[in-house]
C-alpha cells in the first residue's frame, strides 16, 4: 500500500524561467523531484517527503528563489499522497519497454522480447527506475552502445535505485559492478532484481551519499561510471566522479532536463572529461 505519510509539494513556473533556484527551495536535500512540461509552456515541479513539509519554510525558501529570478511568487500546493495499491497502479501502467537490446518487463507482462533482445525482470516496488523514464531508458540505449567496448571491466551504479542499469551492464558483459543508492529500499531492490535476473554474484550494492562508502572507494578507478541522479547532484559530484574514473574511461550522465546539459557538461570539463 501507499506510504500515510508521503507529501508532495508542487510549484508552477512560468517559462522561461532556470527551475535550478526552486528545485533548492522544494528538495534542498535531494529529495525525489520531477519536472514536467505544463500546456502553458512553463514547468511543473513536484517534491516528495515522508514527513509533512513546513509552509512558512517552504514560502520563504520559494520567495528568494522567486526573487533571485526575477518574477513573481508562483503557486504552490502541498498535499498528501493517496495511500493506494502503488504496485497494482504501477503494473497497470507500465508496459513492457524495449531500449536499444534490452527488454525490461515485470512478471505481470506475459509476452516475450523481439528476437535478440536482452530480457530484464523488474518489478514494482518502492525503489526508482522501471525502465519507463526517459532518462532510465536512455542510460539503457548508451549502455547498450557501449557494450563491445572491451575495456569495460569494472563499473559503478552511482544513484542505482532499483537496480536497471546494473542489472543491464551485467547482462551484456562480464564486468563487475558496484551498485550505490543514499536509499536503503534502494539498495534492498537492487539485490532483489539482480538475484532475480541471476546476476547476482557481480553486482554489489551499498548503501552510500556519493563516494562515501568505502567499497566504492576501495573499488575505483572505474571504467564506466553511471550517475543517473539530478542535475545539481551531478554538477556536486563531478569532482569525485572524475577522481574515480580509469584513464580513457566513460561516464554517462542522466536525470536531466534539455536546458541544465550545458552547465553540467561545463561542470565535467573543468575536470578534463568531454561529451562523445
Amino acid at each position: 500500500m501507499g506510504n500515510p505519510d508521503m507529501w508532495r509539494v508542487e510549484v508552477v513556473l512560468p517559462a522561461p524561467v532556470p527551475t535550478e533556484p526552486f528545485e533548492a527551495a522544494i528538495a534542498p536535500n535531494d529529495s525525489p523531484i520531477t519536472i514536467t512540461h505544463t500546456e502553458a509552456g512553463g514547468w511543473l515541479l513536484a517534491a516528495y517527503a515522508e514527513n509533512r513539509p513546513n509552509r512558512v519554510e517552504l514560502a520563504a525558501r520559494i520567495s528568494i528563489a522567486a526573487t533571485a529570478v526575477e518574477i513573481e511568487l508562483p503557486a504552490m500546493t502541498i498535499e498528501r499522497v493517496p495511500d493506494i495499491d502503488w504496485i497494482s497502479h504501477v503494473h497497470a501502467r507500465t508496459p513492457p519497454i524495449q531500449a536499444g537490446r534490452f527488454y525490461v518487463h515485470g512478471s505481470h507482462v506475459a509476452v516475450p522480447g523481439p528476437d535478440a533482445s536482452i530480457d530484464i525482470l523488474m518489478e514494482a516496488g518502492p525503489a526508482f527506475g522501471s525502465g519507463d523514464h526517459q532518462s532510465t531508458r536512455g542510460c539503457l540505449i548508451a549502455l547498450d552502445r557501449l557494450a563491445q567496448d572491451p575495456a569495460m571491466k569494472n563499473i559503478l551504479d552511482l544513484g542505482c535505485g532499483s537496480g536497471i542499469l546494473s542489472i543491464a551492464a551485467a547482462r551484456i558483459g562480464s564486468a563487475q559492478i558496484i551498485a550505490a543508492d543514499i536509499d536503503p529500499d534502494a539498495v534492498e531492490m537492487t539485490l532483489r532484481c539482480a538475484n532475480a535476473n541471476g546476476v547476482a554474484g557481480r553486482i554489489t550494492a551499498v548503501l552510500s551519499r556519493g563516494f562515501q562508502n568505502r567499497r566504492i572507494r576501495a573499488g575505483a578507478p572505474f571504467d564506466l561510471i553511471l550517475a543517473n541522479i539530478l542535475a545539481r547532484p551531478l554538477e556536486r559530484l563531478a569532482p569525485a566522479i572524475t577522481r574515480h574514473l580509469a584513464p580513457g574511461g566513460r561516464v554517462v550522465l542522466s536525470g536531466l532536463l534539455d536546458q541544465q546539459g550545458s552547465s553540467v557538461l561545463e561542470a565535467y570539463n573543468k575536470h578534463g572529461l568531454v561529451l562523445a
